[in-house]
């Protein structure tokens, strides 16, 4: 039996990320806040590419404490992204 034969190309990845941002350097006076902001996480993406048209998808769960405020507590996103061109 022959197996069909997706056209394009898919690629699959593992995600690992970390990093931190320094607000300042120095306190001063009237200074709020912890100087840096921390995040970590960890996830993987599928993207497909065929004849100009782009599908990424990948999803990250967040590990460890994180000190960069968010609009949500949510420790899991899904993400998707279309592109198209010429």
């Amino acid at each position: 039996m022959k197996v069909p034969r997706l056209p394009g190309a898919l690629s699959a990845a593992l995600l690992a990320q970390a990093g931190t941002v320094w607000l300042h350097h120095t306190a001063y006076a009237g200074a709020t806040g912890k100087p840096e902001q921390s995040e970590a996480g960890i996830g993987l993406g599928l993207t497909y590419r065929w004849r100009g048209v782009g599908l990424d998808l990948s999803y990250e769960h967040e590990i460890g404490a994180n000190s960069a405020p968010t609009i949500s507590r949510a420790r899991d996103q899904l993400l998707f992204q279309a592109t198209f061109s010429r």
